[in-house]
């Protein structure tokens, strides 16, 4: 059995095959090395980043935008 080459880039969407999040979509974040990716997968409490090994995802075709994040600036207070 041959082992199919993976195109890995970050925004890609992916689908996890093993361990606790089986079945759960999400999006590679970040390239660790060139066995392990981080995934975000949402969850009930909000979004979770996991190190994911590259053989435990299926890679889809579909590539997502990176979102921007929006810093809130703190209001200045005047001191009298």
């Amino acid at each position: 059995m041959t082992k199919e080459k993976k195109i890995i880039e970050t925004g890609k969407k992916c689908v996890r095959v093993a361990g606790r999040f089986a079945g759960k979509q999400g999006k590679i974040t970040k390239i660790l090395d060139k066995n392990f990716v981080e995934v975000t997968y949402k969850t009930t409490k909000g979004e979770k980043a996991k190190r994911t090994n590259i053989d435990h995802i299926i890679v889809l075709n579909i590539k997502e935008k990176p979102e921007e994040k929006t810093i809130k600036e703190k209001p200045v207070s005047k001191k009298s």
